[in-house]
Parts: structure tokens; sequence; C-alpha cells
């Protein structure tokens, strides 16, 4: 947990997403991002896409990364609006 409350959402996020897209499973992280992160916005979202793409991370077609997405990121937009 301190981790997340060291970190930004958009950086923990986009670094739950490297793990992901390097063949980890950070499942530690992934529950404390559920536990601790309330909402997100449309642009923290896209910050994070914007990040993985600028460092060249293929993430669009990682099942890991696209089930986090509908699972997890979709809940937290919902909770914004």
């Amino acid at each position: 947990m301190s981790e997340f409350l060291t970190e930004s959402k958009v950086e923990y996020l986009t670094d739950i997403i490297r793990q992901m897209c390097a063949g980890n499973n950070p499942e530690k992280e992934v529950q404390q991002f559920t536990d601790h992160c309330e909402s997100l916005t449309g642009d923290e979202v896209t910050a994070v896409f914007n990040q993985l793409s600028q460092e060249n991370i293929q993430y669009e077609n990682n099942d890991q990364v696209i089930n986090f997405y509908h699972t997890v990121i979709d809940e937290k937009i919902a909770a914004h609006s």
C-alpha cells in the first residue's frame, strides 16, 4: 500500500500494465490499485496509454491488459461519473 500512496494513480497504473506486458502477473499491485483507487478520469487513462505508447509497449492485444481494462479500469472510470 505504501507504494500506492507515494505514486500517482497514473504512474501506478502505468507500472501495472508494464508488468502485464512483460509477462508478469502483478496480482498484489492490481489488488492495491482496486482497493485504494476510488475512481479514474478519462484524462488519467489517456495519460497512461500515451505513456505506454511513448515507451513502445505493445499493450493493445495483451489479454491480461484487456481483461484488466474491462474489469477494473472501466469500473473506476464509471465511479468518477
